[in-house]
């Protein structure tokens, strides 16, 4: 019989249920021994210390060293005293600071790892990073056994921005400094890594990095194929791949890569100019749909027709393309936006996340809410837009001094970062069927004051309709869906304004909520001032979460 994993359980003990069925945050009274809450932050830590904790004697015992709470639904009505034998000898060793910027948790948010992936010349990689790098992206591969990450930096000695994607094994070897496989990435410009995502099988692991979508061997991070959307990334002023996701229908599988277009000036049709600014890569934006196979790793993906260009000579056509631009297909012709996010649910539908205005093909055509506001899209396998929404976006004076939600900087379209942060930045589609009916989630920044504004919310995917909304104050930076119940987990900025907080002490940055209603069942906070949890995935079948932060 396989071992019993460990559950720490802060819920203390109960004995109404056979022990088959007693929720996994309670616990039988015999195996309520030797553990306790750090009754300073009320949550299970790493290694839970062992101290003089009441004055009490049991017995002809010591002081008490440890207590165990008794839920009222319990049937126990007290306790009486056992045998107690005093301690004769032991080893006591201090536990060690966390310092990490890669955690790996239990399903039950108990820390069983933690990484620092060091960039630093002094690290293994003899990288020119800072000690404080950030991990930007975690992704579980399928079967859970390794886990990916990447970090963003910039190289001291070339005074530029580089990126490294690491992939570790999720067990005793998650922070040994020699990892599975590491690989450095520099397009010899500022170079950042924007999203990654597994195929089904674990044979490639996908990387978003500048304009190009990288295609790397899953057990070695070779390199086998690029690709820049069929040269709509490409060009002199080249755009960016800024999420991808990957889905199977009827045994295909398909990868999908959202993606803003280069800003090379060009000529629609009509006449009308498209320029060589932030317009031109907004008017280009769009999702690039791929046919992933294994026969030949060095051939990987096959471009397949995704919506397609509009007709040969209509006002806006540019040229013959076969993706899914918005500025065509989103009903607002010619106004494209940025991609923020990008989801594929079990029947093969695709939601994209967006800035809720975008421009192009020049500035005549301004993100200044002339058209309807939007920040979800949802698209069929055929192409067609089933349903555009917008999640109570913000809408203020920000890119052009127009009210939408969103302002980028500089000129480097591939490279970029939001100095405004849109509202909404990632999306999930739940992957349960019945009763959730592949519900859609979307979050990003609040939209309102802290205690009153809102980041997270669930959707319909029938019609974009809202289920619930919820407010977690700090920006939404990643999302994943846990296995085991359906519920959305959120990784965010610190904060201690989150709807339902316990004061102003209670700073969090990784919060489950319920599906059915969005309130926050479940909190974690590594208790650091201003660290912030920028990543998070779980591993599918044990839902355990890989989470990645900012260095602690």
């Amino acid at each position: 019989m396989p071992p019993e994993r460990l559950s720490i359980p802060v819920r203390g003990v109960a004995n109404t249920v056979p022990p088959r069925q007693q929720p996994s945050d309670f616990t039988r009274p015999v195996r309520s021994r030797n553990w306790r809450i750090d009754p300073q932050t009320g949550r299970p830590v790493r290694r839970p210390p062992l101290r003089k904790a009441f004055e009490v004697q049991m017995g002809q015992g010591r002081p008490v060293q440890a207590l165990a709470v008794v839920s009222r639904a319990s049937t126990f009505t007290g306790f009486a005293h056992g045998t107690v034998t005093d301690l004769e000898s032991w080893e006591s060793r201090p536990a060690g600071t966390l310092a990490g910027n890669a955690w790996l948790l239990d399903k039950n948010w108990a820390m069983e790892r933690d990484r620092y992936e060091n960039v630093q010349a002094s690290g293994p990689y003899g990288d020119n990073g800072p000690a404080t790098n950030t991990i930007s992206r975690v992704r579980y591969s399928p079967d859970g056994a390794l886990v990916a990450f990447c970090t963003s930096f910039t190289d001291s000695v070339l005074s530029r921005v580089v990126s490294r994607i690491t992939v570790v094994r999720a067990d005793a070897d998650f922070g040994a400094s020699q990892p599975y496989w590491t690989k450095r990435i520099d397009l010899a410009a500022d170079t950042r890594v924007h999203d990654l995502c597994w195929s089904p099988d674990g044979t490639y692991l996908f990387a978003a990095v500048n304009h190009l979508l990288y295609v790397l061997k899953g057990d070695s991070g070779e390199a086998l194929y690029t690709d820049d959307m069929d040269g709509w990334t490409g060009g002199t002023n080249k755009g960016k791949c800024a999420a991808l996701a990957v889905g199977t229908l009827a045994g295909v599988t398909s990868l999908y890569v959202g993606f803003n277009g280069h800003a090379d000036a060009g000529t629609c049709a009509g006449g009308a100019s498209i320029s060589a600014d932030h317009y031109g890569s907004m008017f280009r934006a769009g999702v690039m749909k791929y046919t992933v196979s294994t026969a030949n790793i060095y051939a990987p993906l096959s471009m397949q027709t995704f919506g397609g260009s509009v007709a040969a000579g209509s006002t806006f056509f540019e040229s013959a393309h076969s993706y899914w631009r918005v500025s065509e297909r989103a009903g607002d012709v010619p106004y494209g936006c940025y991609v923020t996010g990008l989801a594929v649910a079990p029947d093969g539908t695709v939601y994209l996340g967006r800035t809720n205005q975008g421009g192009g093909p020049n500035n005549t055509y301004e993100p200044d809410g002339n058209v309807p506001y939007v920040t979800v899209l949802k698209i069929a396998t055929s192409g067609a837009l089933v349903w555009a929404k917008d999640t109570d976006s913000i809408k203020a004076a920000n890119f052009g001094g127009f009210a939408n939600d969103f302002d980028v900087g500089g000129t480097d379209y591939a490279a970029q970062v939001f100095t405004v942060v849109p509202s909404v930045i990632v999306v999930r589609a739940d992957p349960s069927a019945g009763v959730n009916n592949h519900s859609v989630y979307a979050a990003g920044r609040r939209n309102a004051a802290a205690t009153t504004g809102f980041n997270v919310y669930r959707l319909a995917q029938e019609n974009g309709g809202r289920h619930w909304r919820q407010n977690l104050s700090g920006t939404v930076r990643d999302l994943c869906i846990d296995p085991l119940d359906n519920s959305p987990i959120a990784a965010t900025d610190r904060n201690a304004d989150w709807t339902g907080n316990g004061g102003a002490g209670d700073l969090q940055h990784l919060f489950k909520l319920a599906r059915y209603d969005g309130t926050v069942t479940r909190k974690y906070d590594l208790a650091t001032a201003n660290l912030d949890a920028l990543a998070v995935d779980v591993d599918e079948t044990t839902g355990r979460l890989a989470l990645g932060s900012e260095k602690r």
